[in-house]
């Protein structure tokens, strides 16, 4: 330590290591009383502007929620990892929704429910049903919706109703 009064332990050990180990081993008290003082670390002046953040973030996520649900193609259930991955952002989301409060409340008018995504799956598929000018079975709709699982549910089976009559109109 005369020779270096600048050093810090880990340095310290570094150079006489066995000797550290040595006093840890044989009297820890003694070492402790003369080890250097610790230095005082400096705090980052680097802090979140969490309210400046949410509103970025609140934009970026309603924009993206309404892109995935807009998306050609077969659906993609708007969900918070999905939202995460299309705007990278899947950590932020997942780990400090509770300091973003406005992309919260965008999330919950977002996010699909199992039966919400269900009904959308449904009108997709009636959809290519209806383009491709056929008509097809309760149990075709169902298997080309992807529905098998949800179809005893209320909402769910009123939206294949619909759909069924709606690919059977003319």
């Amino acid at each position: 330590m005369k020779e270096d009064p600048g050093a810090g332990v880990k340095i310290l050990r570094c150079k006489i290591p066995g000797v550290y180990t040595w006093l840890y081993r044989n009297d820890l008290e003694w070492l402790k009383e003369h080890m250097p003082t610790r230095k005082k670390t400096q705090q980052q002046s680097f802090r979140v502007d969490w309210d400046m953040r949410d509103s970025q973030i609140a934009e970026i996520v309603k924009s993206s929620a309404i892109r995935i649900k807009n998306a050609p193609g077969r659906p993609i259930r708007v969900t918070l990892t999905a939202i995460g991955r299309d705007i990278g952002q899947t950590a932020l989301l997942q780990q400090h929704l509770n300091k973003l409060p406005l992309t919260a409340e965008i999330l919950v008018e977002f996010l699909e429910t199992r039966e919400e995504f269900a009904v959308r799956r449904i009108q997709w598929a009636a959809l290519q049903y209806d383009r491709e000018g056929t008509q097809p079975a309760r149990w075709e709709l169902i298997r080309r919706a992807g529905v098998d699982r949800l179809k005893s549910h209320n909402v769910v089976c009123a939206a294949i109703d619909e759909a069924i009559r709606f690919t059977r109109k003319e």
